[in-house]
């Protein structure tokens, strides 16, 4: 998968599927960890509360899409 790759939730889930050796979705999620480890450092760096706010929000986002991806059969 490409760094600049624009997957479709539809061509992810067929990708998903056909995943026999699970290299797809661990490629998802490392990808996931990486932007999971940006916003934790932002938020550790000291936001205004709207700044706080809004990447606890993406953290969040972030954790169901790891959830989704594992979760996935």
């Amino acid at each position: 998968m490409g760094k600049k790759e624009r997957v479709t939730l539809i061509e992810m889930e067929r990708k998903l599927l056909d995943d026999r050796d699970g290299s797809y979705r661990q490629e998802l999620l490392k990808q996931l960890e990486a932007y999971q480890q940006f916003v934790k450092s932002r938020i550790n760096s000291g936001l205004d509360s709207h700044g706080f706010d809004v990447f606890n929000k993406l953290k969040r986002a972030l954790e169901s899409a790891k959830d989704a991806i594992i979760n996935f059969k």
